[in-house]
């Protein structure tokens, strides 16, 4: 139960208030849909008098909009978002790579980021084809689950420590659970240089991811291609993998050609 505050009975301090209002946003953000106070009180495990503290500072900051009983987050995040892209140059590097993987592989191709225990969208190219898998830019998703999470978790001690220490819950009958199996798959990833995931997130939701490095060969980021299960076979794997990691030396490189 989350009980700390001050006198004025503000959640202490600006420190952990900050703390809260990003667990609010990235709810929000990771939810894809508005949604009312007591599904962010439920999402966030805050009490609900310091979810409606914060709902009402945000939104009178421009972070929150609301529509009704419903939040979604608000211009002001969105122009944050817009520049943080047309600044970077990780995404100014993939993007024309990233182009290029959907359509070589004519499946949808993103770029991810690791954040504690999830995996961030930065960029991503939806397939053109009828079904297909589709989200959206500063999507937040759990790490487990998911083949460039399970890139990250397989590159990086502390991403695979910060999820086995938060645990391995079941997203669908496919997902992994047991550490020991997750541990023979992540030293697998390391062996041949990408991840394949079959249905662990969604059920009929295919993935293959490979990782990006710095000149320094530090992992800075993972490229990855989804799509349904019905295309994305374990026979196409060798196909998509090969040009997943083609993406993803491609940008590796170009991110060091910058560096230089």
């Amino acid at each position: 139960m989350d009980t700390k505050q001050d006198a004025d009975g503000h959640d202490g301090g600006p420190v952990l208030v900050i703390q809260k209002s990003a667990r609010v946003l990235d709810c929000l953000a990771g939810a894809g849909r508005p949604l009312r106070a007591s599904e962010i009180r439920e999402l966030t495990a805050l009490p609900m008098t310091t979810v409606a503290r914060l709902l009402r500072t945000l939104q009178a900051e421009d972070l929150l909009r609301r529509e009704g009983p419903y939040y979604s987050i608000g211009l002001r995040v969105t122009a944050w978002a817009n520049a943080a892209s047309a600044g970077s140059d990780l995404i100014a590097c993939a993007e024309p790579l990233i182009c290029q993987l959907r359509d070589s592989s004519g499946e949808t191709a993103g770029l991810y980021i690791s954040q504690g225990t999830n995996r961030v969208c930065l960029l991503l190219k939806e397939s053109g084809q009828p079904i297909a898998y589709r989200s959206m830019p500063g999507q937040v998703r759990p790490m487990h689950g998911g083949a460039a999470g399970r890139i990250f978790m397989a590159f990086d001690p502390s991403a695979r420590q910060a999820v086995l220490d938060a645990g391995l819950p079941a997203h669908t009958g496919k997902t992994i659970t047991d550490p020991d199996v997750l541990d023979a798959q992540l030293e697998q990833v390391r062996r041949q240089g990408w991840a394949f995931v079959a249905g662990e997130r969604e059920v009929g939701l295919n993935t293959v991811a490979a990782p990006i490095v710095d000149p320094a060969g530090h992992l800075v980021a993972a490229v990855a291609v989804s799509g349904p299960s019905f295309r994305m076979t374990r026979p196409q794997t060798g196909r998509l993998a090969e040009l997943v990691t083609g993406c993803a030396e491609e940008i590796s490189r170009a991110i060091a050609k910058g560096a230089a």
